[in-house]
């Protein structure tokens, strides 16, 4: 239907390296993101693997929907994704953008999706030497010995024990994710292929750059939610406060430390409790503590009479 309706709106999107990109909208409203590639892309770009390979990760609703593509050159139309576009600073101070994100590339990791191309991040180097060896073009940049070293090791690594492949993104800049809500978009797979899945992990450490901490929220954050205290992680998170079983509090404590949140243990009517901070001597222990402690005794026992109460009316009903 958008291919019989005329073009009410056509702006140029910021962004793209070698594409140029319009935002346009149809005369029903529908907005459509269009890409004219770049002239000569699809000398080094497989534009009809990409066309396969977005295709495959829109059918997950990771990728925008395509509606038209152009396996000669590349240029297409898709869906508009309206949404905030990522940025190195957002990785870097929102944990919710780096659990997100990471959940996200898990999700095309594991999908078990076979991609028509493949990416060799060593083969590509190798190619790219050769190409500036073809032009006899000298000049290297500062550091270019210690990267050929480490290419080298890689290298032998990879031939002791070849690496799972799995789908990659391989291009995994701030700037090709997007958050829709709640859901983490990603964009511009021309450089996506099957590749060994920690290639993608390491391009979000570098290109952003993220520190230690992080690094690790990126890559445990995601995994919490299979462990048997999860809830208790989730609560602290929401109120500042939790209440563990006690063979489980040290657990929480550590996810919670991953997340940036440091905590103390507490007892109260022997119960065990997460609060914020170091441990305070119990002669300086805080009214606040105390009030946060007993407040979420107060929710949680008003929570389980909330239940029981829905559980009868149930049994009622049948």
């Amino acid at each position: 239907e958008i291919f019989k309706q005329e073009l009410t709106v056509v702006e140029i999107m910021p962004g793209g390296l070698t594409n140029k990109n319009f935002r346009a909208v149809t005369e029903d409203g529908t907005q459509i993101a269009i890409r004219l590639a770049g002239q000569g892309t699809a000398n080094y770009i497989n534009r009809p693997g990409e066309k396969h390979n977005a295709g495959e990760i829109a059918g997950l609703g990771i990728a925008p929907e395509i509606y038209y593509y152009d396996p000669k050159t590349g240029s297409q139309i898709v869906e508009y994704i309206d949404a905030p576009t990522m940025h190195p600073v957002d990785f870097q101070t929102r944990d919710e953008v780096l659990v997100k994100a990471g959940a996200v590339m898990r999700r095309y990791h594991d999908s078990g999706l076979e991609f028509k191309t493949s990416f060799d991040p060593v083969a590509k180097i190798d190619e790219y030497k050769a190409i500036l060896d073809e032009h006899s073009y000298g000049k290297r940049y500062e550091g270019w010995e210690r990267m050929v070293e480490a290419l080298e090791r890689i290298r032998a690594a990879y031939a002791k024990q070849p690496p799972r492949r799995v789908p990659c993104h391989n291009d995994a800049l701030a700037e090709n994710f997007m958050l829709q809500g709640e859901q983490m978009r990603v964009i511009d797979w021309e450089y996506g292929g099957m590749n060994d899945g920690y290639y993608d992990i390491a391009c979000v450490c570098v290109e952003n750059p993220l520190d230690a901490r992080c690094e690790d929220v990126f890559f445990r954050a995601d995994n919490f939610q299979d462990e048997p205290w999860y809830g208790e992680f989730q609560i602290y998170r929401n109120l500042g406060v939790c209440q563990p079983k006690p063979e489980h509090a040290l657990e929480v404590q550590k996810a919670l430390k991953v997340m940036g949140y440091p905590t103390h243990a507490a007892e109260r009517n022997g119960k065990t409790y997460l609060l914020p901070g170091e441990k305070q001597p119990e002669s300086t222990k805080t009214l606040r503590e105390e009030w946060k402690m007993a407040r979420l005794e107060e929710q949680k026992e008003a929570a389980s009479r909330l239940f029981q109460k829905s559980s009868r009316q149930k049994g009622r009903e049948r």
